[in-house]
């Protein structure tokens, strides 16, 4: 299948060509989360505090919306005495194309053009998932929080609530579970998450377990993830997307040419990879539906 895909930095865009751009993605929006709004959506899209608010839309040959990629960048946000910036990541992808687009690029070009530029500055990536974007955040990142195999650091957990709140409102926050945004804005259809569950069931079953233990299988509850910012894992993160997009592009070649068996399925890092020893980190929008992974 053919995709292309259209860049905007939202930060340029006039009044006129923002609300063009709410037309022409409401429809996949709704269609995505029917309970959503306009409002809803605008906000997803649009951080008038942020530094940076990139969006990519990707398109199949029909022209029609199969994909979007936001990223947002906020600064000088206070916690604990240290002034952080995080990257904010929203990703919606239609069923049929989970996989098939390139969604990392932004993030990893512009995180690493941040760290460059201030090589001490505490930062993170975070955001919202649902149950498949969750297990997409914490296999495809070197170190993520949270997970079943490790405690979240206090001054991190600190970090995601203060992040939570600042970008989805304190009532977003359920007390029982402070690492749990709560938007009913955004519910997700329930038969698309069992059916996903269904056809998942030997991957990485403790991360459904655990995903679904925080948000007691509520379609209206994401469970909020950060990646701390710090150079091994940025970097690291990095090499470990690009070795597996390398994997899969050779396995397609292989299969093409009847060099490969059909049901060969790429292997899946172990879940010690999070009992690494964490570096330290030296240190969105409104109501939106956070890092939805493909």
């Amino acid at each position: 299948m053919t995709v292309s895909c259209t860049l905007y930095n939202l930060r340029q865009v006039t009044g006129p060509e923002l609300e063009t751009i709410l037309d022409d993605l409401l429809p996949f929006y709704s269609a995505c989360y029917p309970h959503a709004s306009r409002d809803v959506l605008r906000h997803a899209l649009h951080d008038p505090q942020a530094a940076l608010d990139l969006l990519r839309v990707h398109r199949d040959e029909q022209g029609r919306v199969v994909g979007l990629d936001v990223l947002v960048l906020l600064r000088d946000i206070p916690v604990g005495g240290e002034r952080w910036a995080a990257f904010r990541k929203e990703t919606l992808v239609a069923p049929g194309y989970r996989g098939q687009l390139a969604l990392s690029g932004d993030l990893a070009r512009e995180a690493i053009r941040f760290r460059l530029a201030h090589p001490l500055a505490p930062v993170v990536l975070f955001g919202a998932t649902t149950l498949p974007g969750y297990h997409n955040v914490v296999r495809n990142t070197h170190r993520a929080f949270p997970t079943p195999w490790r405690p979240t650091p206090p001054r991190l957990q600190a970090v995601m609530v203060e992040l939570g709140r600042r970008c989805y409102g304190d009532e977003a926050l359920p007390t029982e579970h402070p690492l749990v945004v709560e938007q009913p804005a955004w519910a997700a259809v329930p038969e698309e998450q069992a059916e996903w569950l269904r056809t998942h069931s030997d991957f990485h079953p403790e991360l459904s377990a655990f995903y679904l233990q925080q948000t007691g299988g509520r379609p209206d509850r994401f469970v909020l993830v950060l990646v701390p910012g710090a150079w091994d894992n940025v970097v690291l993160s990095v090499l470990d997307d690009g070795w597996k997009r390398a994997r899969r592009a050779w396995r397609r070649l292989t299969r093409g040419l009847g060099l490969a068996r059909p049901e060969a399925r790429e292997p899946q890092p172990p879940p010690t990879r999070q009992d690494a020893t964490p570096s330290p980190v030296v240190a969105s929008p409104p109501p939106s539906p956070g890092l939805v992974g493909e």
